[in-house]
């Protein structure tokens, strides 16, 4: 009976290649940094900002790593207000990648591009999921827009959203990987951390109202965008990576 053993990265730059390391039995799970939203501005400061892009995700399966190596990586950073968020890479940018969602755009007194999740075709890895995007307007009226949620093995994240014609409503966040992963934020909930990989997962992207813009959820949520004239963006929340390999002993699995 074989058991799984795992292994979350979530800061330091090298680790070491476990002694019961199985080439032919193991997956590693990246999710890049998740964008920080834009600021309110336009004319009159009456213009909320755009939500910021959910982190990639990427994964590959069967890496063949020699034993008591030293293997280096990286983890993405969340972005701050107006800054897209960081790569997160394994063994190198060349070898498994999942790309940053990018900043928010600042609000503006026209229809303004949102803010792109991580873009499929530039991440490495067997299986890629974009994340999610903030809306593809910067609102009137003080509105500002949620952040995109994390891509995760289920699904590309969620795009973030605002209601155009209600201030009330606000800025939604998109939920990550396709919903299995965290809720976004609403106007009145709080965004979400994910949980689908092995307890923890792609984050949801964070509201976009209330002066500030909300952060996004762990892992790689995007950050809301700051409510016209008195609101920074929120900031998007850092990448992780998860390693999975089979044992043969459930005592195998203590570290």
């Amino acid at each position: 009976m074989a058991y799984k053993k795992f292994i979350i990265l979530t800061s330091g730059s090298t680790w070491k290649v476990p002694y019961d390391w199985r080439n032919d039995s193991n997956k590693i799970e990246c999710i890049g940094g998740g964008g920080g939203g834009g600021n309110g501005g336009g004319d009159n400061n009456t213009y909320g900002g755009v939500g910021g892009g959910g982190g990639q995700y990427a994964s590959n399966t069967n890496l063949s790593l020699p034993p008591n190596s030293t293997i280096s990586y990286n983890i993405g950073s969340g972005g701050g207000s107006q800054t897209a968020g960081g790569d997160t890479w394994f063994y190198s940018s060349s070898y498994i990648l999942a790309r940053g969602g990018s900043a928010g755009s600042n609000g503006a007194n026209y229809f303004i591009p949102g803010a792109g999740g991580g873009i499929r075709s530039s991440g490495i890895g067997s299986v890629l999921k974009n994340g999610g995007s903030g809306p593809a307007y910067s609102n009137a009226n003080y509105v500002s827009s949620g952040g995109g949620g994390a891509g995760g093995p289920y699904g590309v994240g969620g795009d973030g959203s605002s209601d155009y014609f209600n201030i009330s409503n606000g800025g939604w966040g998109g939920n990550g990987d396709a919903g299995y992963g965290g809720s976004g934020g609403t106007p009145i909930t709080p965004v979400g951390n994910g949980t689908e990989i092995y307890g923890i997962g792609s984050g949801g992207g964070g509201r976009g109202i209330g002066g500030s813009g909300a952060s996004g959820g762990l892992y790689g949520g995007g950050g809301g965008g700051g409510i016209a004239g008195i609101g920074s963006g929120g900031t998007g929340r850092q990448g992780v990576i998860i390693i999975s390999y089979n044992v043969t002993s459930p005592e195998a699995i203590l570290m």
